[in-house]
C-alpha cells in the first residue's frame, strides 16, 4: 500500500496594507457595524445619502486633532453603522486632515486624481476626496463588508 502525504494546504488570509485602519474599524472610537441604538444622541438627518439613512450627533465636537470639521455624519444601512463621513472646509483643514491620516495610517494610493485618496483595508476603505478648487472635502470610513451587502441588496 502507498500513502500519498501532502503538506496540509491553509487558506491563508492576505495581509491588509492597512492593519490599524482594520483593526480600529472606525473612527474615534465609534466602531463601523455598530446597530443604530447603541449609539445614543443621533438625531436623524432630513435628507438620507444613497439609500443609507443619514445621522448627526447635535452638540458633539466636530474639532479633532487640530482639524476643524464642518460636518460629521453617521450612515446606517438596517440599522448598522455603514460609514462616518467627515467634511473639511479649507485648504487648513483638509491637508491637516491628510497629513494626519498619512502618519496614522500610512501612505495611501492616489489613483490619478488631484485631490483624490483612498486607503484600501481588508475591512474598511478610507476615502478622502476635495475640491480642488474649494478644499472642502469628505472624508469617508466604510465597513466593507456591510457595503459588500449594501451593493448586492441594491443591484437586483
Amino acid at each position: 500500500m502507498l500513502l500519498c502525504v501532502l503538506p496540509a494546504v491553509q487558506a491563508q488570509q492576505p495581509e491588509s496594507r492597512y492593519p490599524i485602519l482594520d483593526e480600529e474599524y472606525g473612527f474615534m472610537d465609534i466602531r463601523l457595524g455598530t446597530p443604530l441604538d447603541s449609539l445614543p444622541g443621533l438625531v436623524r438627518a432630513p435628507n438620507d445619502y444613497e439609500r443609507k439613512a443619514r445621522y448627526t450627533r447635535p452638540g458633539a465636537s466636530l474639532y479633532y486633532a487640530g482639524v476643524q470639521f464642518g460636518a460629521v455624519e453617521y450612515l446606517f444601512w438596517e440599522d448598522r453603522l455603514h460609514s462616518i463621513r467627515l467634511r473639511t472646509e479649507g485648504v487648513q483643514n483638509t491637508d491637516r486632515l491628510l497629513e494626519l491620516l498619512k502618519l496614522y495610517y500610512g501612505e495611501p494610493v492616489q489613483p490619478g486624481f488631484e485631490q483624490y485618496y483612498t486607503w484600501d483595508g481588508l475591512q474598511v476603505q478610507l476615502i478622502l476626496d476635495a475640491n480642488i478648487l474649494t478644499h472642502n472635502g469628505w472624508t469617508t470610513f466604510m465597513s466593507k463588508p456591510l457595503n459588500a451587502s449594501f451593493s448586492k441588496t441594491w443591484r437586483r
